[in-house]
């Protein structure tokens, strides 16, 4: 189960709820039943509350989805290799934060990327190179030897 949430004080409540469901702070920990998602703002940028958030999470020592949505040709580059470095910055940024709270806490490379449609100015989530994009950030997850959760389209 993936949870969202928008405020350090419903973090807090969200881990509370989840220990009670769990039997307890120590159950969950040993075998945690969901992971927090957290976004970035591609180029770049972490916001604020997502950071509170997601070091309320960490200081748990609970999953934390770090979900990168990079958009091809506005976002991020128009080339796949530009697009797979930004992405894998803000990833490689925002986990460092989550791993200075708390070292060897669990992390899920995610991605949703899409692609910039420049004569419609539309956000296209199931062209061909959406795929090959996250492909790309799913080696990227094997490399660094953390579990991935991609997008599909």
């Amino acid at each position: 189960m993936h949870l969202v949430s928008g405020s350090p004080f419903q973090t807090k409540k969200m881990i509370k709820m989840a220990e009670i469901a769990a039997g307890g702070k120590e159950e969950l920990k040993r075998r945690p039943r969901t992971a927090f998602n957290h976004t970035t703002i591609s180029p770049l940028r972490i916001s604020h509350e997502a950071c509170e958030n997601a070091m309320i999470v960490a200081e748990a020592g609970l999953p934390n989805h770090i979900l990168v949505m990079v958009q091809q040709g506005a976002t991020s580059p128009i080339s796949y290799a530009g697009s797979v470095a930004v992405h894998n910055a803000d990833f490689l940024a925002f986990n460092t934060l989550l791993q200075c709270v708390n070292r060897g806490n669990p992390t899920l490379y995610g991605a949703s990327a899409c692609v910039m449609d420049m004569k419609k100015g539309l956000s296209l989530v199931a062209a061909p190179e959406v795929f090959v994009l996250n492909a790309a950030m799913a080696r990227m997850s094997k490399y660094y030897n953390i579990p991935s959760y991609i997008a599909g389209g």
